[in-house]
């Protein structure tokens, strides 16, 4: 009996975990750093302009990226992140944000419009842990828009340690975009 609930327990953490899926990149990394430089767009609602800051630093750090009119490629950045929590002598707290959006955001053109509403709903308790849940995903494109790579990262805050700090959704942007970009290093670097 013990040796089954420890199996259980082992199947409900592995399928809690964060999750990175990547496409092999189309051409090799040759053809992806050729592509370049790539203009950056983001769609993530309120949050596209601090997202925007995080993708050009991260995924800049792989490929060559401008905010000029120079640009042959396009990283396209879509990300979305949900609170949740849970309380210490109560049953369960949630916190969604609906971002009322739409349209990409880049340096040169805001095109994100919208509103932010944030519903939130507790049990009282005298502490509670909080997280994110995020979904970040990123598209590399060529100048005639074909896909030379993409990436998917699940991040489940309250299965990571990681989610004893990362509490908002801000933290969660930066944290999955680090992610992504250490795969995307680690594609470009396979023969």
């Amino acid at each position: 009996m013990t040796s089954r609930y420890a199996s259980f327990l082992l199947v409900l953490l592995l399928l809690g975990c964060s999750t990175m899926e990547s496409t092999p990149i189309q051409g090799g990394s040759q053809q992806l750093t050729q592509s370049g430089p790539y203009a950056v767009v983001v769609n993530a609602g309120l949050l596209s302009p601090v997202v925007y800051e995080f993708a050009v630093r991260e995924i800049g750090k792989a490929l060559a990226i401008t905010e000029g009119t120079d640009a042959k490629g396009r990283v396209e950045v879509t990300f979305a992140s949900t609170g949740d929590s849970a309380l210490m002598g109560a049953a369960t707290s949630t916190s969604v944000t609906n971002f009322n959006a739409t349209g990409w955001y880049s340096r040169n053109a805001a095109y994100t419009r919208g509103s932010a509403v944030t519903t939130s709903s507790a049990v009282g308790s005298a502490w509670s842990l909080t997280w994110q849940n995020s979904t970040a995903l990123v598209v590399i494109r060529d100048a005639g828009g074909k896909r030379l790579w993409t990436a998917d990262y699940a991040y489940k805050g309250g299965w990571e340690l990681s989610g004893f700090y990362i509490n908002t959704p801000e933290e969660a942007a930066r944290y999955s975009l680090q992610k992504v970009n250490a795969q995307l290093l680690k594609d470009m670097a396979r023969p």
